[in-house]
């Protein structure tokens, strides 16, 4: 017997006997590439067959059938229902996981609601070692931050240039125009963002 073979059959005798084993059929293996072995699961793992099945389900029926009723036929719980499943992998109990936007996304609203929450704080610091991404998320927040900034001022000025009674005593018509002059908060700002993210230089 060659030393290869007598290195293999141990091997796959504990693949057998692996209660996992059986796994690998739940899973969409090309016919091309029978023998690939694909690590990359933490990006884009192999596709499952039971995924593949609840896609068709929810596009033919949940929404093909019940069109809007789904909402009320159990997607607002899918969050919560879907984190209580991950809370069992990662050792949390029920109601301590919920399943969010994706990592970016959610870096983003947690570090624009931090600086909404204390406005004064100029600067977000953050290290050479963080993920790219990240750093770029919060450059992002840094830049909305200064222009959210800049919108509140010209709104405190608006209303510091309009004497209380012209706008309570306005007629309807009249609080729609003056409304109508208000700053946007989508208007480009045209000063300098006073908040910077920190990171490894381009």
């Amino acid at each position: 017997m060659s030393p290869d073979r007598q290195s293999l059959e141990p091997a796959a005798a504990i693949d057998a006997a692996d209660p996992l084993a059986g796994f690998r059929d739940e899973f969409v293996h090309a016919d091309d590439e029978p023998d690939l072995i694909y690590l990359d699961g933490n990006s884009l793992g192999r596709q499952s067959l039971r995924s593949a099945a609840a896609v068709v389900e929810a596009l033919e029926v949940q929404w093909g059938r019940r069109l809007i009723r789904g909402w009320n036929d159990g997607w607002f719980e899918l969050p919560r229902r879907v984190g209580d499943q991950i809370a069992g992998l990662v050792g949390a109990s029920p109601g301590e996981v919920v399943l969010a936007d994706s990592t970016s996304v959610s870096l983003y609203k947690a570090a624009l609601a931090a600086l909404g929450a204390r406005p004064g704080r100029t600067r977000i610091l953050t290290d050479d070692l963080n993920f790219p991404s990240d750093v770029q998320v919060l450059r992002a927040v840094a830049a909305a931050a200064a222009t959210n900034a800049t919108n509140r001022a010209k709104t405190r000025k608006w209303f510091a240039n309009t004497t209380t009674p012209a706008w309570t005593n306005a007629s309807p018509q009249r609080r729609r125009s003056l409304a109508s002059r208000r700053p946007s908060a989508t208007s480009p700002s045209t000063c300098s963002p006073t908040t910077r993210a920190r990171g490894p230089k381009a």
